[in-house]
């Protein structure tokens, strides 16, 4: 299995947003297009500056997350939380594996999340 980060499936420095959006109600989100990549960029490069990754809040209350990956290291408007010993915890770990192992066709779809392609 390929962890989503650099860092492999290690905790991973976070920061999070509440000033920019990658996707909003009405807007693009609901389709992979450029648009939806292109405005994430400046806030990418912002992030970069000793982070690994912007954590993207909901685009209309600004308080919901989405993807799993062990964080070890969170800043939010100029204060940094550490999270845990720098190791993956094991809900982390298994949350994970469930997780991969459906999409990866390892474990059944109980959701229907998983759709072939023709």
């Amino acid at each position: 299995m390929v962890a989503y980060y650099k860092e492999g499936f290690n905790p991973v420095k976070i920061w999070v947003t509440d000033k920019y959006v990658r996707a909003v109600r009405g807007g693009m989100g609901e389709v992979k297009t450029a648009g939806n990549y292109a405005a994430s960029l400046y806030a990418g490069e912002e992030a970069h500056l000793g982070y690994t990754q912007v954590l993207w809040l909901d685009g209309v209350e600004l308080k919901y997350i989405a993807v799993l990956s062990p964080v070890g290291e969170v800043m939010y408007k100029d204060k940094v939380m550490k999270i845990g010993d720098g190791k993956v915890g094991k809900w982390s770990q298994k949350f994970f594996n469930a997780i991969t192992d459906i999409q990866y066709g390892v474990a059944d779809d109980p959701d229907g999340w998983v759709m072939p392609l023709d």
